[in-house]
């Protein structure tokens, strides 16, 4: 995906564009419990990262419009999301229960 950046004060713009796809893929059954959580720090470290941006206030305030739809549809989604999560969580652990998906206690 191209990325705009640069250092505005500086009059400088650059555009970035990956040429190649260098990801890789962590390998679930040969790593143990501690290495699984370290990979799930480190990814949700890049995600937040790869997600984060700097916006200008007016410019998003103008976007959004002065309405509460933005907000409300905030609120409908991460209940949605919780309620997923849960339902998610529930059936992995009568899964674990099972025997039908491997389970370590850290």
């Amino acid at each position: 995906m191209p990325v705009w950046s640069g250092a505005p004060e500086l009059g400088l713009v650059y555009y970035v564009r990956q040429l190649r796809n260098f990801k890789t893929a962590a390998s679930l059954d040969e790593m143990d419990f501690r290495h699984f959580v370290d990979c799930v720090r480190h990814c949700g470290k890049a995600l937040a990262r790869a997600h984060a941006k700097v916006g200008d206030a007016p410019m998003i305030s103008g976007y959004l419009s002065k309405g509460d739809g933005f907000d409300t549809a905030i609120v409908r989604c991460s209940g949605a999301y919780v309620d997923q999560t849960e339902r998610d969580f529930e059936s992995r652990k009568k899964a674990a229960k099972a025997g039908l998906v491997p389970v370590e206690l850290a």
